[in-house]
Protein backbone atom coordinates (compact mmCIF):
# COMPACT_ATOMS: atom_id res chain seq x y z
CA UNK A 1 0.00 0.00 0.00
CA UNK A 2 1.50 3.41 -0.84
CA UNK A 3 -0.05 6.60 0.51
CA UNK A 4 -0.52 9.05 -1.84
CA UNK A 5 1.05 12.05 -1.20
CA UNK A 6 -1.11 14.79 -2.59
CA UNK A 7 -4.12 13.33 -0.43
CA UNK A 8 -2.35 13.73 2.31
CA UNK A 9 -1.28 17.46 1.72
CA UNK A 10 -5.15 18.50 0.83
CA UNK A 11 -5.74 16.99 3.97
CA UNK A 12 -3.14 19.00 5.70
CA UNK A 13 -4.08 22.11 3.34
CA UNK A 14 -7.57 21.70 4.56
CA UNK A 15 -6.50 21.23 8.40
CA UNK A 16 -4.41 24.30 8.13
CA UNK A 17 -7.60 26.60 6.53
CA UNK A 18 -9.51 25.01 9.47
CA UNK A 19 -7.27 26.54 11.92
CA UNK A 20 -6.62 29.98 10.36
CA UNK A 21 -9.86 30.22 8.26
CA UNK A 22 -12.95 28.44 7.96
CA UNK A 23 -15.62 26.68 10.75
CA UNK A 24 -14.02 23.68 11.42
CA UNK A 25 -17.61 21.64 11.10
CA UNK A 26 -17.15 22.87 7.52
CA UNK A 27 -13.58 21.48 7.00
CA UNK A 28 -14.58 18.25 9.01
CA UNK A 29 -17.75 17.76 7.04
CA UNK A 30 -15.67 18.34 3.80
CA UNK A 31 -13.56 15.37 5.34
CA UNK A 32 -16.24 13.08 6.44
CA UNK A 33 -17.84 13.74 2.89
CA UNK A 34 -14.28 12.53 1.25
CA UNK A 35 -14.26 9.16 3.38
CA UNK A 36 -17.47 8.54 2.62
CA UNK A 37 -17.01 8.68 -1.24
CA UNK A 38 -13.77 6.72 -0.80
CA UNK A 39 -15.77 3.74 1.65
CA UNK A 40 -18.25 3.64 -1.05
CA UNK A 41 -15.46 3.50 -3.63
CA UNK A 42 -13.67 0.44 -1.59
CA UNK A 43 -16.80 -1.34 -1.03
CA UNK A 44 -17.48 -1.00 -4.90
CA UNK A 45 -14.78 -1.83 -6.44
CA UNK A 46 -12.94 -4.20 -3.90
CA UNK A 47 -9.59 -1.94 -4.45
CA UNK A 48 -7.28 -2.32 -1.39
CA UNK A 49 -5.37 0.83 -2.44
CA UNK A 50 -8.65 2.64 -1.13
CA UNK A 51 -7.61 1.56 2.60
CA UNK A 52 -4.54 3.75 2.77
CA UNK A 53 -6.58 6.82 1.58
CA UNK A 54 -9.67 6.27 4.06
CA UNK A 55 -6.96 5.61 6.99
CA UNK A 56 -5.75 9.47 6.34
CA UNK A 57 -8.76 10.83 6.08
CA UNK A 58 -10.23 9.20 9.28
CA UNK A 59 -6.95 10.26 10.86
CA UNK A 60 -7.40 14.02 10.09
CA UNK A 61 -11.07 14.35 10.92
CA UNK A 62 -10.12 12.15 14.34
CA UNK A 63 -7.20 15.03 14.96
CA UNK A 64 -9.55 17.62 13.78
CA UNK A 65 -12.36 16.78 16.44
CA UNK A 66 -9.54 16.69 18.83
CA UNK A 67 -7.90 19.72 18.33
CA UNK A 68 -11.55 21.40 18.14
CA UNK A 69 -12.35 19.64 21.13
CA UNK A 70 -9.14 21.12 23.11
CA UNK A 71 -9.47 24.11 21.46
CA UNK A 72 -13.43 24.86 22.87
CA UNK A 73 -12.26 23.45 26.18
CA UNK A 74 -8.80 25.94 26.66
CA UNK A 75 -11.74 28.79 25.40
CA UNK A 76 -14.13 27.55 28.49
CA UNK A 77 -10.91 27.79 30.77
CA UNK A 78 -10.27 31.35 29.59
CA UNK A 79 -13.43 32.48 30.09
CA UNK A 80 -14.12 31.45 33.54
CA UNK A 81 -10.54 33.15 34.28
CA UNK A 82 -11.63 36.57 32.31
CA UNK A 83 -15.25 35.87 35.11
CA UNK A 84 -13.39 35.99 37.90
CA UNK A 85 -11.59 38.58 37.14
CA UNK A 86 -14.43 40.60 36.39
CA UNK A 87 -15.99 39.83 39.54
CA UNK A 88 -13.01 40.80 41.36
CA UNK A 89 -12.89 43.97 40.17
CA UNK A 90 -16.80 44.52 41.26
CA UNK A 91 -15.76 43.99 44.20
CA UNK A 92 -12.73 46.48 44.08
CA UNK A 93 -14.74 49.13 42.49
CA UNK A 94 -18.11 48.89 43.42
CA UNK A 95 -19.18 48.37 39.84
CA UNK A 96 -18.58 46.18 36.52
CA UNK A 97 -15.43 47.46 34.08
CA UNK A 98 -16.71 49.33 31.19
CA UNK A 99 -14.19 47.04 29.46
CA UNK A 100 -11.77 44.15 28.97
CA UNK A 101 -9.34 46.24 29.09
CA UNK A 102 -10.11 47.90 32.45
CA UNK A 103 -9.07 45.07 34.21
CA UNK A 104 -5.40 45.07 32.83
CA UNK A 105 -2.65 45.45 35.03
CA UNK A 106 -4.59 44.80 38.38
CA UNK A 107 -6.31 42.20 37.35
CA UNK A 108 -5.06 40.70 34.42
CA UNK A 109 -1.77 40.57 32.78
CA UNK A 110 -3.60 41.07 29.31
CA UNK A 111 -6.68 39.96 27.54
CA UNK A 112 -6.28 35.75 26.28
CA UNK A 113 -7.55 35.16 22.83
CA UNK A 114 -10.89 33.19 23.26
CA UNK A 115 -9.61 30.38 20.54
CA UNK A 116 -6.57 29.56 18.29
CA UNK A 117 -7.51 30.88 14.95
CA UNK A 118 -7.49 34.58 12.67
CA UNK A 119 -10.77 34.99 12.80
CA UNK A 120 -13.49 35.48 15.60
CA UNK A 121 -10.74 34.66 18.05
CA UNK A 122 -12.28 37.69 21.10
CA UNK A 123 -14.08 37.71 24.23
CA UNK A 124 -16.69 39.87 23.65
CA UNK A 125 -17.46 42.14 26.71
CA UNK A 126 -20.54 44.43 27.25
CA UNK A 127 -22.03 45.68 30.11
CA UNK A 128 -24.73 48.73 29.69
CA UNK A 129 -23.94 52.12 30.75
CA UNK A 130 -27.30 52.66 31.99
CA UNK A 131 -27.71 49.54 33.94
CA UNK A 132 -24.48 48.05 34.78
CA UNK A 133 -25.76 45.19 36.63
CA UNK A 134 -26.19 43.90 32.64
CA UNK A 135 -23.20 42.88 31.64
CA UNK A 136 -22.50 39.84 29.21
CA UNK A 137 -19.25 38.23 28.26
CA UNK A 138 -19.46 35.83 25.00
CA UNK A 139 -17.28 34.34 22.63
CA UNK A 140 -17.58 31.97 19.11
CA UNK A 141 -17.48 28.71 19.74
CA UNK A 142 -18.22 27.43 16.13
CA UNK A 143 -18.77 30.44 13.63
CA UNK A 144 -20.40 32.11 12.53
CA UNK A 145 -23.57 31.44 14.74
CA UNK A 146 -22.77 29.19 17.82
CA UNK A 147 -22.06 31.49 20.82
CA UNK A 148 -21.66 31.19 24.52
CA UNK A 149 -22.62 34.26 26.99
CA UNK A 150 -22.18 34.47 30.19
CA UNK A 151 -24.79 36.78 31.68
CA UNK A 152 -23.10 38.18 35.81
CA UNK A 153 -26.67 39.25 35.75
CA UNK A 154 -28.15 35.55 35.90
CA UNK A 155 -24.40 34.32 36.77
CA UNK A 156 -25.08 31.53 34.09
CA UNK A 157 -23.87 30.73 30.59
CA UNK A 158 -26.15 30.57 27.54
CA UNK A 159 -26.26 29.69 24.03
CA UNK A 160 -27.35 31.80 21.43
CA UNK A 161 -27.22 31.08 17.62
Amino acid sequence: MQINIKLILVVFVLMITEVFILSNYLVILTLSIYLLVLIHKFITSKNYQYISKISVYFIAITLMLTLNTLNIRNAEIKANSLIQAIKAYKIKNHRYPHTLKDLIPEFLDKIPPAKYSLFQNRFIYYCDPNNTSFCLLSYTVAPPYYRKVYSFKNQKWSIRD
